[in-house]
């Protein structure tokens, strides 16, 4: 940054000042740059004062970075002095300011503007503005009220025909959706965008490839599916386990394995409900413990389907053994646990030391009516007993085994219940959340009642 500092101090005199070239504004306008776009983090002060002096001197790309930064990197957001840089600029014949003024009146203005919206995207298209193109596409389709969706349509394949990406997207998943879908014309814009490098519409390819056809094509599917997940598409990985396990012939499990625990460590619920089906119905002999630990990472997520294939896999788990509370436990037992307490079982405490405070904070956000402070706490509680306490099961007594999964299961259904919240919480919601509180500090309460028999049972062999 050295020659753009000594050039742009030599522009900061007088002389300079007063008649700037193009050459003068092009290094304040790169100094800007550097400030707003390559400084980790941005030092916004200096980008707006380099582009300002830019600006001044007729620099029109420095116009419309101190629109973009007004807009987009000022927290809050600066609309008014947005909306006059990007005015000028656009006055200058810049598309992409008239775009972003487009998006502003629609997006960002309260209450949006959308014939001004419309205009700005209008002059954008006219100046051969692809984003302008797809922004009036988005108009049409679900902003304008009643919605056009013909005028859409035609947006969205100018856009594409301009080279838009997203709008080959949008236009690919509406004819594959479409009733009766239209497959080649899916094909040919999903094509067109993968041909883009867009993962979204790789992968939609290869949904068309698979399932849509009279004949799915594995290898072509397969090989879009592919190129997605390197590219860290998390349902792609999903399909290529599904590929692997389901319609490949034979199976590869190890491969289906492989692919659906990408997608799950990436966060993909049915990935996860997926692999505890395979470990539970599929795999010979069934691995119950792994299959157990999936089925609780999709509940967690929400998905109620693993919720029923957890509670079948416990019924078919009987009978259920007896715990310390019905019979004495064995050496061997009390040694185990010992050797439990010292190990996964240390983590307990901290999370029952933690979850007192965690759940008076919810109970303080519900008496104060603060919805905001109740989901944040709601989800503190949740996390705190999901992530946490699975590691430390099994426990060498079934009682307390019994236990932690109920507390688990509690937590998992108010983190369920927090998501179905409203923006204002009807009654009947406030209701089932105090009632899953209620729950957990139920099930905590017998979880305490247990480890004091366990540590009595100790202490009277002599192991406490």
């Amino acid at each position: 940054m050295g020659v753009l500092r000594r050039r742009a101090k030599q522009l900061a005199g007088p002389a300079s000042s007063e008649q700037a070239t193009a050459e003068d504004s092009d290094a304040m306008y790169a100094l800007g740059y550097r400030y707003s776009q390559q400084t980790d983090p941005p030092d916004l002060e200096q980008a707006g004062d380099w582009y300002r002096r830019a600006a001044d001197a007729g620099h029109v790309d420095a116009m419309y970075m101190l629109g973009y930064l007004n807009s987009q990197q000022t927290e809050p957001p600066d609309l008014d002095a947005a909306r006059r840089w990007f005015e000028r600029a656009a006055d200058l014949g810049d598309s992409r300011a008239m775009n972003n003024l487009g998006a502003l009146y629609a997006h960002q203005a309260q209450p949006p503007d959308l014939d001004a919206a419309r205009a700005w995207y209008e002059r954008a298209s006219e100046a051969g503005n692809s984003d302008g193109m797809y922004g009036l596409a988005e108009l049409h389709a679900a902003l304008i009220e009643p919605a056009d969706l013909n005028a859409a349509i035609h947006w969205y394949e100018r856009a594409a025909d301009a080279g838009h990406v997203a709008a080959m997207k949008w236009l690919g998943d509406f004819h594959a959706n479409a009733d009766p879908a239209n497959l080649e014309a899916a094909q040919h814009f999903y094509q067109q965008a993968a041909d883009a490098g867009d993962s979204d519409a790789m992968y939609g390819l290869g949904i068309v490839y698979l399932k849509s056809m009279d004949e799915p094509d594995l290898p072509a599917a397969r090989e879009l599916f592919e190129r997605a997940a390197e590219a860290g598409h998390r349902a792609a990985m999903y399909w290529l386990g599904m590929v692997w396990a389901n319609y490949a012939e034979p199976p590869d499990l190890a491969k289906a394995l492989q692919w659906f625990e990408r997608s799950a460590d990436a966060g993909h619920i049915g990935a996860m409900t997926a692999l505890g089906n395979l470990y539970a119905q599929v795999m010979q002999p069934p691995d119950l413990a792994a299959a157990r630990h999936w089925y609780q990472r999709a509940r967690a997520g929400g998905d109620r389907g693993a919720m029923h294939n957890l509670e079948v896999l416990y019924e078919d788990s009987t009978p259920t053994p007896p715990g310390w509370g019905t019979r004495p436990p064995s050496e061997e037992e009390m040694d185990a646990m010992l050797e439990w307490l010292d190990g996964p079982g240390t983590a307990l405490e901290d999370v029952f030391e933690a979850s007192g405070p965690a759940l008076d904070e919810v109970t303080d956000a519900f008496k104060h009516g603060d919805e905001a402070a109740v989901r944040a706490a709601c989800t503190k509680v949740a996390r705190l007993l999901t992530d946490e306490l699975p590691a430390s099961l099994p426990t060498p007594d079934p009682d307390l085994t019994r236990a932690l999964q109920a507390l688990i299961d509690d937590a998992n259904e108010m983190s369920w219940a927090q998501r179905e919240l409203a923006d204002s919480p009807t009654p009947q919601q406030r209701e089932t959340m105090q009632s899953r509180l209620g729950d957990i500090a139920t099930s905590i309460h017998a979880l305490l009642t247990i480890f004091e028999r366990n540590d009595a049972i100790l202490e009277s062999a002599g192991r406490g």
